[in-house]
């Protein structure tokens, strides 16, 4: 088990007791929330897992693997399209139960694996109740049975672990920021990055994409803490301008 997947399970063990004021409110259900930027009132498992995982990486000064979202079929969507969508469970694992909907069998609950004990596994999630329901008022510590209703996003063997030392970006002869180096690319935070040049920044949700003055930006996001950042060459790229790298002294030049 890698370094970010064991914080994010301390960190989730940590939120054991949490219980709802109000249905889906609370000042510690609001937070989960307002990190996948959700507000008061809704279903909460799968904010729950988001703020731990972003909560845990933020601690470790690594990037986020795991998608912006309180929604359990965009995990499972996600999980697919990434191969990490697993039968049989492992600790750390994030957990998707499945039930019938209007729409079809749809992912309808989350939560983490925390051990395994063949056919059964201990979880740590959040709204639910000691009988496991998937709109309950907490966070408990359950068992559950694997079987057909169930599938595990092993979204571990998609994290980093602490990267190279960091270059530091010079824009137009003037040192702006330190950006992290993950899997050989050096990271730049997008709001700081866009609102240097005078770029209006905004977020496009549904695609989870950057937007500079209304215009997506094509690159990949990693979430280091609750700040996102993209490859500095996507950026720069994007606003038509020039990079230099002066690896000896781990310094990017960006000029017009």
């Amino acid at each position: 088990m890698n370094a970010l997947v064991q914080r994010t399970l301390d960190v989730a063990a940590s939120q054991e007791g949490v219980q709802e004021e109000g249905s889906n409110r609370g000042p510690q259900v609001e937070a989960y929330l307002r990190s996948t930027h959700r507000v008061p009132g809704e279903p909460w498992c799968a904010a729950f897992v988001y703020w731990c995982i972003s909560n845990a990486a933020g601690e470790l000064n690594l990037s986020d693997p795991f998608p912006l979202t309180a929604y359990c079929p965009d995990i499972n969507n996600w999980a697919r399209r990434h191969g990490v969508l697993e039968n049989t469970p492992e600790a750390g694992d994030v957990f998707l139960l499945y039930g019938e909907t209007e729409e079809g069998k749809l992912a309808r609950h989350t939560g983490f694996v925390a051990s395994v004990d063949g056919v059964r596994f201990r979880t740590i999630e959040g709204n639910t109740n000691l009988d496991g329901s998937d709109n309950g008022i907490g966070v408990f510590r359950l068992t559950r049975s694997n079987g057909d209703k169930y599938r595990f996003v092993r979204w571990g063997s998609l994290a980093d672990e602490a990267g190279d030392e960091p270059f530091t970006l010079v824009l137009s002869g003037n040192p702006l920021v330190a950006m992290p180096v993950r899997n050989g690319r050096a990271l730049c935070p997008v709001r700081k990055w866009g609102e240097a040049l005078g770029f209006k920044v905004e977020w496009n949700q549904e695609e989870q994409v950057p937007l500079f003055d209304g215009n997506e930006v094509n690159t990949q996001i990693a979430l280091i803490g609750k700040t996102a950042y993209a490859p500095i060459h996507d950026l720069a790229e994007a606003a038509g301008l020039q990079i230099k790298v002066d690896a000896s002294s781990r310094k990017v030049y960006v000029t017009r």
